[in-house]
């Protein structure tokens, strides 16, 4: 089964292929980096102790204001599909 989240302690980041708890970080305030892997994006943040209650509020269900959370999660998803879209234009050349 493939690790959908990594801490890597060394780089000091923390990566993730989970879009919803992406949003919800980049919701919060955390700049995302944004890295292709094949077809795949993966999320990058820093580790820091915002990150971590960040991630402990997402799981522990905190209220949200919906359109807010809808709105970035659509802007994450038009970022990564114009990622893909860039790199399957160069393969096409």
């Amino acid at each position: 089964m493939e690790k959908r989240s990594v801490i890597d302690q060394e780089k000091k980041t923390f990566t993730t292929m989970d879009i919803y708890l992406g949003a919800y970080i980049v919701m919060h305030g955390i700049e995302a980096d944004f890295t292709q892997n094949g077809q795949k994006i993966i999320l990058t943040f820093p580790i820091t102790d915002e990150l971590y209650k960040t991630m402990a509020d997402f799981n522990s269900n905190k209220l949200v204001p919906v359109v807010d959370y809808i709105t970035v999660l659509k802007t994450l998803k038009a970022r990564m599909f114009a990622i893909r879209g860039r790199s399957s234009q160069r393969l096409a050349q």
